[in-house]
């Protein structure tokens, strides 16, 4: 059997698969469906709005389990996921029957020593986090936050004469940036909803957007922070001190 007839016949019955979970949500579980919904958004709302609290942690875990409790009792996703975890199955098992040889060049190679270089802030599912509040070592920053708020002060720390890089991306939480006044920056920012405000502008509300802004003479400076934020839903706040 030819690999694009086998596509072919994958997309049926995964569009069979999709026809049978809509029959399923709108005819058979809809009542059920809807009030576990509603559930789980008033609890993950009210939990992440109150997660700095010990009740808003039990209720933001409440809305979690509520949300993957409604999926997995749907019968498309498990459907869908029988359907990967036979695939994977059967390609390891494939794999294993006929290894792929690799044969690596070592030519021109020189072993060096690694040392593991631990960041200013982390990635993590929960909690807010923030730059050393004494003088450190700046280090280029580049994370992934699922819910909280991130704080990056630059006045505790001294960028080199070249242009320095902030990467923020964000589930859902706020996102300050504070940087001295004889720093230029830009700033490349995405969000689905939120607001953002830079110096002294007024605070600009954003649906869905992605707006970039730097400041004059950027290129010719000789200290620069490029900023590139991604964020679900939150504000970014970027402001000198």
């Amino acid at each position: 059997m030819s690999g694009s007839k086998e596509q072919s016949q994958l997309k049926l019955i995964l569009v069979g698969i999709l026809i049978a979970g809509l029959f399923e949500i709108i005819f058979i579980r809809f009542d059920e469906l809807l009030f576990s919904g509603i559930v789980a958004l008033v609890c993950l709302y009210y939990g992440y709005k109150k997660y700095a609290t010990l009740t808003g942690k039990i209720v933001l875990w409440v809305g979690i389990f509520y949300a993957i409790s409604g999926l997995i009792g749907l019968f498309v996703v498990r459907a869908i996921i029988f359907i990967f975890l036979l695939f994977f199955l059967l390609h390891y098992l494939q794999k294993r029957r006929k290894p792929a040889e690799i044969t690596p060049s070592f030519k021109g190679y020189e072993e060096t020593n690694l040392v593991t270089v631990h960041g200013l802030v982390s990635s993590r599912l929960f909690g807010n986090q923030s730059t050393p509040e004494e003088i450190y070592e700046w280090d280029d920053i580049n994370v992934a936050v699922g819910f909280g708020d991130v704080v990056i002060d630059l006045s505790n720390t001294v960028l080199p004469k070249e242009e320095s890089i902030i990467a923020i991306r964000n589930i859902a939480g706020n996102v300050e940036i504070l940087i001295p006044h004889d720093i230029s920056i830009k700033l490349s920012h995405t969000a689905l909803y939120g607001s953002v405000r830079l110096f002294d502008q007024e605070k600009r509300d954003i649906r869905n957007q992605q707006i970039a802004y730097k400041t004059e003479g950027y290129e010719e400076s000789s200290s620069r922070i490029k900023i590139v934020t991604s964020i679900g839903a939150g504000s970014i706040v970027v402001r000198r001190v």
